[in-house]
């Protein structure tokens, strides 16, 4: 989508960068990285709270060898 930004590039020169794949790949990785960074510690947390300790897991699945 933001290749089409080209099109104003007449009006625009700076805009010609978006008709390269390397210079769009580039702010592919950029924007992953940032919403990783952004999403990714609250992320950890809801599942840290919501998933079972293994010490819990380990004492419940543990067959009685009695």
């Amino acid at each position: 989508m933001l290749y089409y930004l080209h099109n104003l590039s007449e009006y625009y020169s700076p805009l010609n960068l978006f008709q390269y794949i390397t210079f769009r790949s580039g702010g592919a990785i950029l924007t992953a990285f940032f919403l990783s960074l952004l999403i990714g510690p609250p992320l950890i947390r809801c599942l840290l709270y919501t998933s079972p300790s293994p010490r819990d897991l380990s004492t419940s699945r543990m067959p009685s060898s009695a």
